[in-house]
């Protein structure tokens, strides 16, 4: 074995030196009328990926309809969106389009450390997973609103463990934040329609501070700027 990793130059191998079972040979006993069935591992520098699957469900509401995957049950909100971090420092990657079940089905990064102490052998990779994220990545690594943000609920990151080539199965509720929310419910509806023109910010100069929003008699004027309502995109299970 080299005495430093090929990928990593300047790190030791946890084998250096040493003699060990070569990996593109393979000595197998063989007796008579029997077949041999030797294992040959293929070696990649990309570490196997990990699958992620689960649903969002809502652990305060049960699910009453019979044709719903999790009838009898806690209910999973319809169009859910889950953004699975690529790399744990805050860049999410946008997992596939939601559903009318909030399922979860991607694949994330996993890890190459393979000698760690412990049983298995391998060290977990540690990412958050975002459930209902109000924001997701745009174009030329903008941020932008996320369309299925549901603001009656809770939005959370749970950091969970991946392993190459495992499934991890995500247990990622939300909890109501809104009043009426839930199976079958209409919620209240208070926002204002499309394109309506909202007060977006103040500002003053009083007594030499240009961003507090407050009128005196040394600074009689208040500058305001708006923009346009947008309404959030509500969706039922069809």
């Amino acid at each position: 074995m080299p005495d430093y990793f090929t990928l990593f130059p300047g790190d030791p191998a946890p084998y250096g030196g040493e003699m060990r079972p070569s990996a593109t040979r393979s000595s197998s006993p063989c007796a008579t009328a029997s077949r041999s069935a030797p294992d040959f591992h293929f070696f990649t520098e990309a570490p196997v990926a990990g699958h992620v699957y689960g649903m969002v469900l809502d652990d305060t509401t049960n699910e009453t309809d019979p044709n719903a995957p999790t009838f009898g049950e806690k209910y999973a909100p319809p169009f859910t969106s889950a953004s699975p971090s690529a790399t744990g420092r805050g860049a999410r990657s946008r997992a596939p389009t939601p559903t009318s079940t909030a399922s979860i089905n991607a694949l994330v990064p996993t890890t190459y450390t393979i000698n760690p102490p412990e049983p298995s052998g391998v060290s977990p990779s540690i990412l958050p997973a975002c459930i209902n994220p109000p924001t997701m990545p745009g174009p030329g690594g903008t941020v932008v609103a996320d369309p299925h943000f549901q603001k009656q609920y809770s939005h959370f990151c749970y950091p969970l463990q991946y392993l190459p080539g495992k499934t991890t199965y995500l247990d990622t509720p939300v909890v109501p934040t809104g009043a009426f929310t839930g199976n079958g419910t209409f919620l209240v509806d208070a926002e204002l329609p499309n394109q309506t023109p909202v007060i977006a910010s103040g500002d003053g100069a009083d007594s030499g501070t240009p961003t507090r929003p407050r009128r005196s008699a040394a600074a009689p004027t208040v500058r305001t700027s708006w923009t346009a309502a947008l309404r959030t995109t509500r969706h039922a299970r069809s």
